[in-house]
């Protein structure tokens, strides 16, 4: 019963270790699949352009990279600006339309910075939203960068933030849609 008991409390320590920064939010009961993807600009683009002009940029590379990593190539990305704490089901029912898209990824950052005894620790957490096209939430993931314990030495580039977040998120999305696709 011990040594049950102790193996349990090992075993739990050391899985609650793996990626607490990335968590799914939402994700949809029934199956879908995605072959032909498109990807906008950060919905707070205008804001973190004035801290850091490069945000969006580095954005867009990483979500192309990643995907491509994941397994889907079949990227576009678009200028379209969608809110996304109220995303207009419409407008993105419109964009897949349009561009013959079977789902629209929106997403948004959030710079984080925690400061520490004389030192400063750079973070972000980027958030993604995953619909149809019909308007209907696939999948909903968020990655907070200074949460996550796979990291042995802190963040303190912004580049490193927005990408390592943008990464982490972006993965947690595709190994969702692989898992509904799959079930």
């Amino acid at each position: 019963m011990k040594i049950t008991l102790i193996s349990l409390f090992v075993l739990t320590g050391l899985t609650s270790c793996f990626t607490s920064g990335t968590k799914t939010i939402f994700k949809a009961d029934n199956g879908f699949s995605v072959n032909y993807l498109g990807y906008m600009q950060l919905t707070n683009d205008s804001a973190l352009s004035k801290v850091y002009p490069k945000t969006n940029d580095i954005y867009k590379n990483e979500v192309a990279s990643t995907f491509k990593q994941n397994g889907l190539s079949n990227l576009q990305y678009t200028e379209a600006i969608i809110d996304y704490d109220n995303p207009d089901i419409e407008t993105i029912k419109s964009i897949c339309l349009k561009n013959n898209m079977d789902a629209l990824l929106i997403s948004q950052l959030v710079f984080i910075r925690h400061i520490s005894v004389g030192r400063t620790i750079v973070g972000a957490e980027v958030d993604s939203k995953l619909f149809d096209r019909y308007g209907k939430l696939l999948v909903n993931a968020i990655h907070n960068t200074l949460n996550d314990n796979t990291y042995r030495m802190p963040i303190t580039k912004i580049d490193d933030a927005v990408r390592v977040g943008t990464k982490k998120a972006i993965t947690r999305v595709s190994q969702e849609m692989r898992m509904v696709a799959i079930n």
